[in-house]
């Protein structure tokens, strides 16, 4: 068989039938409206165009016929040339796409953020809520946004009317981008040394199709079980799951996503109540709290940032305000004016570590966009359950800081400490007399002496007045790892007597003193234990 050329009227039928095969195939694949809208506006029109498959398949017809009747010469292989051609057109089209996707503008955000109402199930392990919710002490959800867009914590609000997803809140959405978000149950009341993971639940979600058509305003149902909230099985379908190691960038380059850490990632610390929280209780009985206030006006370098979070420790310890990492709570840093740090600290294990005083350290981190422009370390020490006064500003780079701290008693406040021994040290205190009860406070601890179950300790109390003396007290580890040392009238009473009994017995015995006192806070003043 002779091998054919191809002649003007086989170029019209190779052309027009791949052409028409080639929009065939786009138009049977589904969902082609969504997946060509940025495609010109020809390939739009004829994708969808009925006539233009028509026309285009009379044309194929027509030079077919022609090229039989006018031109009896052999006829190349169709079968080879159209698949060809048809290749050829996808790799144009593909090189097309590409280049107007490199010269099209690409905004930031396609379409504004939608705020779309979700409700929150907890986890599936758990048949009812209640008995989770009282085992636990739980209060609120905080949940806290990190994109599309950043968005402050906001509480979740317990509706009992739906049983199986009780939270109801809104989430910020955005078509085809993921939106990442982190829940915090709060506990009621108590804080707990060593954040608890079970609490601590990650929403990563992105829009499904159906969002855009939807007639109706859009919804969200989760359920939240091992650290991670999915769509439930009866949600409506409006949005899916989605990976969230990774987030993309508004310069469409992935980045790391600063997740909240697993408790085993996550240093050993303290998760505290934040101000709002412990504001707003109100069986706050016996416990009090001190409110501290760092407030500077951003100067030199951290003047070029537009956002701040800060990062706190006690005695060495991280500190996890409402048992949030703090790189997830960012402030907006106003520029020129007064910004105010505010948290509250409860008594933790605070024993006097350092000659009677607590070492509280805060670092605030100063961001420009994510990068990080700045870090200004601060610290001071803290005597608990006092006032905090106001010390010399301190003078950085970032600015001038001052630092205070108000104690907000009770309402009902244990107004008795135990004195098991003092130590009158000078004024200036002298170092070997301060070693000397540092030492006691050491020795007490290690002969392991406890009382209904819980260990007895020593506190070191620095001194309120003249001469100055450093005071022993009674302390009780808590099962938060808290430290008790101030006491109603009747515990006072028993701790008095289990004292008094211990006296000259083993080491601890031999530091308490036969005289022991009672100290009442209110009055400042002394009273034998019995």
């Amino acid at each position: 068989m002779k091998k054919g050329n191809a002649t003007p009227l086989d170029v019209i039928f190779i052309l027009s039938t791949s052409v028409t095969l080639l929009l065939l195939l786009l138009w049977i694949i589904p969902g082609h409206e969504q997946k060509y809208a940025n495609a010109p506006a020809f390939l739009q029109a004829m994708v969808s165009s009925v006539w233009a498959k028509f026309s285009l398949a009379g044309a194929s017809v027509g030079a077919l016929v022609l090229r039989r009747f006018i031109d009896k010469s052999p006829a190349p292989n169709y079968l080879i040339c159209i698949p060809g051609c048809i290749l050829g057109l996808m790799a144009a089209l593909l090189a097309l796409a590409g280049v107007m996707y490199v010269i099209a503008p690409h905004p930031d955000h396609v379409l504004s953020s939608m705020r779309i109402p979700v409700r929150i199930g907890l986890d599936r392990q758990f048949a009812e809520l209640e008995p989770f919710r009282t085992k636990y002490a739980l209060s609120d959800f905080n949940l806290w946004e990190e994109a599309p867009d950043p968005v402050d914590a906001h509480g979740v609000i317990y509706n009992s009317g739906n049983p199986r997803f009780p939270y109801s809140d809104t989430l910020s959405l955005q078509p085809n981008k993921k939106s990442l978000a982190f829940i915090k149950l709060s506990p009621a009341i108590s804080h707990t040394q060593g954040s608890d993971a079970k609490f601590d639940y990650e929403i990563c979600l992105k829009t499904h199709q159906k969002t855009e058509a939807a007639g109706e305003r859009p919804s969200i149902m989760l359920a939240c079980a091992k650290g991670v909230c999915d769509p439930a099985k009866d949600d409506p379908g409006y949005v899916v799951g989605c990976d969230a190691s990774e987030r993309v960038g508004r310069s469409g380059i992935p980045t790391v996503l600063a997740a909240e850490p697993s408790r085993a990632g996550r240093e050993r610390g303290w998760d505290v109540p934040s101000v709002q929280t412990l504001a707003a209780m109100t069986d706050r009985q016996r416990v009090g709290y001190t409110l501290f206030t760092v407030s500077f006006v951003p100067e030199g370098k951290a003047a070029e940032a537009d956002r701040y979070y800060y990062v706190l420790r006690v005695n060495g310890a991280p500190v996890y305000i409402d048992g949030l990492s703090p790189e997830l709570k960012k402030e907006t840093l106003h520029k020129g004016a007064l910004n105010r740090v505010d948290f509250a600290l409860e008594n933790l294990n605070f024993t006097g570590e350092n000659d009677g005083y607590e070492k509280l350290q805060l670092t605030l981190i100063f961001l420009k966009g994510d990068d990080v422009t700045f870090k200004q370390e601060l610290a001071r020490d803290y005597a608990a359950l006092r006032d905090a006064p106001e010390i010399p500003p301190f003078k950085t780079e970032a600015g001038s800081f001052t630092w205070t701290g108000t104690y907000k008693k009770p309402n009902n406040e244990n107004k008795y400490e135990i004195i098991l021994a003092s130590s009158v040290c000078g004024d200036p205190p002298q170092r070997t007399c301060l070693n000397r009860a540092l030492e006691a406070k050491r020795l007490f601890v290690e002969d392991g002496i406890q009382y209904d179950g819980k260990p007895m300790v020593m506190v070191v109390r620095p001194p309120l007045r003249k001469p100055p003396a450093y005071g022993l007290v009674l302390g009780l580890v808590q099962p938060t790892s808290q430290v008790q040392f101030t006491f109603n009238e009747d515990e006072a009473h028993q701790l008095c007597a289990r004292s008094a009994s211990l006296v000259g017995k083993g080491r601890a015995g031999k530091l308490i003193r036969f005289d022991l006192r009672r100290y009442e806070v209110a009055t400042r003043g002394y009273a034998p234990c019995h």
